[in-house]
């Protein structure tokens, strides 16, 4: 009797163990993303803290390159790209893709001049392009001490120190430059890729690594976003901005509240996928270069893969919505609150097969930052 009551206890434990102890196997998902460096600090932050919600979801993001990421979903070996170089709407079409913004990073001009720092220097536009291209190589140029007249310039020569690989930053750079230098506009199209340049340039895959470098390097110059000056405690040049059809010049200040100042003159009819030009915006005292990251995703998927579909737009829902917190607190601007009902009729008019509802619903019912 002893026997069949221990065998009968065995069971039962076997059983419960079986069907209560051991987790499903088809509730943990994960998600994989590849792209941009810029926004690799706050996706890092974001992913950890949004597995403390949602345990059963893991979702990874390497910062390789918005090229790399691109190609990368293109060929279906992620789930997700993030670049800071908004993609044509036929590509995207013809990709079965979609694509929206989840956070701002003004672009800063960075450099290391001993005896000058605290953003004492000040910039243009056209002299950095100058700079970039070669034609002005030497810290004491007369086009920069034009500009500087209070400052003793060295007589140093310029290292230059640029993104190599495919970049959502080199976009923005580009992009600006562009607008502000005919010269630099009649050699580069804006592409991911920077041609043409100096000589004396020094290359680096990632803005982290860019900003490392400037920061151990005397009498060089580069360009990041604010977070990886920020990190390396850098200087960053003031830049001089023309207004829109006026001959008036304005001296604005680099970091988060000209970058503010610039986002006030962005409406919403402006803010659309693809349409989202943050370069040059009105105002005296507006930052002239910023760049929004977009996260491209594909809008169709088969059956089986609609589960890991939803869990990733719950997350990037998330962070527009419950992530802003953490992104003011790592010098990153947060998508306005305005803006992310225009991102989600987005969602609802190309992506078939979703609870749209629901997947608010359960967003709102997550616990704020606070």
């Amino acid at each position: 009797m002893k026997i069949i009551k221990i065998i009968s206890a065995i069971l039962l434990i076997s059983f419960y163990s079986t069907t209560i102890a051991k987790p499903n196997p088809t509730s943990a998902i994960t998600i994989n993303g590849e792209g941009s460096t810029v926004i690799y600090a706050l996706m890092s932050y974001w992913t950890h803290e949004y597995k403390t919600h949602v345990p059963q979801v893991k979702i990874n993001h390497v910062g390789s390159g918005s090229g790399i990421g691109i190609k990368m979903l293109r060929d279906k070996t992620v789930d997700f790209a993030a670049s800071e170089m908004p993609i044509d709407k036929k590509i995207l079409d013809q990709n079965g893709w979609t694509e929206f913004p989840i956070a701002i990073s003004p672009l800063e001009i960075i450099y290391n001049l001993p005896k000058i720092s605290g953003n004492k220097l000040i910039l243009d536009g056209s002299v950095i392009a100058d700079i970039y291209m070669g034609k002005i190589t030497y810290w004491d140029d007369p086009a920069i001490k034009r500009l500087n007249p209070k400052l003793t310039l060295p007589h140093h020569m310029i290292k230059i120190i640029y993104r190599s690989n495919e970049s959502g930053t080199n976009y923005t750079f580009s992009k600006w430059l562009e607008k502000v230098s005919p010269d630099w506009a009649i050699k580069h199209d804006g592409n991911l890729l920077l041609n043409y340049l100096a000589k004396n340039k020094i290359g680096v895959n990632s803005s982290d690594a860019l900003a490392k470098v400037v920061k151990g390097l005397s009498y060089s110059i580069g360009y990041c976003d604010y977070n990886a000056a920020e990190a390396q405690n850098l200087s960053m040049a003031s830049l001089i901005t023309e207004a829109d059809n006026e001959d008036a010049k304005y001296l604005v200040r680099p970091g988060l509240l000209s970058a503010y100042a610039g986002l006030v003159n962005v409406s919403s009819s402006n803010f659309e996928s693809s349409n989202l030009d943050l370069i040059s915006l009105p105002g005296s005292n507006s930052w002239p270069v910023m760049m929004a990251t977009y996260v491209i995703i594909p809008t169709k998927q088969e059956k089986s893969n609609l589960a890991k579909l939803n869990q990733m737009l719950k997350f990037f829902l998330w962070t527009l919505k419950r992530g802003g917190s953490y992104a003011s607190d790592l010098k990153y601007i947060p998508i306005p609150d305005k803006f992310t009902k225009d991102v989600i009729q987005s969602w609802e008019k190309s992506i078939p097969g979703i609870d749209f509802d629901k997947l608010i619903l359960n967003v709102n019912q997550m616990n704020a930052y606070s």
